[in-house]
């Protein structure tokens, strides 16, 4: 499920930083580039912590099972 969840950060991260998504957002949404690069930032922090909090302080996270 971590996979996953780091999977879909970078995609939704990396389509927010095409140039693309960036012109649609200042031509369409009328969002200055100054005001697209804040909000691409704050998202990115925003749904990072999940990630970061899901990957080291979950104690019943088990990647890889011992073999005893």
């Amino acid at each position: 499920m971590l996979c996953i969840f780091w999977i879909a950060y970078g995609v939704i991260h990396s389509a927010l930083a095409t140039s693309k998504v960036k012109r649609y957002s200042t031509d369409r949404l009328g969002i200055s580039e100054m005001s697209y690069r804040l909000f691409y930032n704050i998202l990115a922090i925003v749904t990072l912590l999940p990630l970061v909090y899901f990957g080291f302080y979950k104690n019943d996270l088990q990647i890889f099972k011992k073999n005893l």
